[in-house]
This record gives structure tokens, sequence and C-alpha cells, in this order.
């Protein structure tokens, strides 16, 4: 699920209760952080739904600081796996 920029500081509110509704049960969430310049992408977790949507929160209000569109925000879903042998 992708985080968009709202079009006004109002709409902030509804973006971030469409992610939670969109959010479902897994391990844990990650949120990710891509430059489309620059391919060059960060994540950050494993976190909870919650923790999850204030971290994309206070990255999307940085970048909006700083006027970098060419970066998207995404919440994304952490499955854990099992380590062969484990």
């Amino acid at each position: 699920m992708t985080a968009h920029r709202p079009r006004s500081s109002d709409d902030w509110p509804d973006v971030l209760a469409s992610l939670m509704t969109e959010l479902d049960d897994c391990a844990a969430y990650v949120v990710t952080v891509t430059d489309h310049h620059t391919h060059e992408v960060d994540a950050y977790g494993p976190l909870a739904a919650d923790q999850a949507v204030h971290e994309a929160d206070v990255v999307l209000r940085g970048l909006r600081a700083e006027d970098l569109r060419s970066v998207s925000v995404r919440v994304v879903r952490l499955h854990a796996v099992v380590p062969p042998g484990a």
C-alpha cells in the first residue's frame, strides 16, 4: 500500500484511516522509502501496524518539508518464514 501525499493538510487523517483499514494480519510491517531518481530504498521495521503508520507519517511530513516529490513511502507487510533447518 502506498501512502500518497494528501492534497491538503486536512486530508491527512483520511489517508491514515485508509491505511489502517487496509492493514491485515501478518508478522509485522515495514516502512519503505524509495527515491525514484536514485533508485535507493530504505526500510524501517519490523513494526506493529500503528507504529508503521506513525513512522510513515513522520517520514512523509519530513519529505514534504524538504519538498522531495520523487520519494514514495509505503507500508508493507512482513511475513515471517522459518529458515531451513531451524
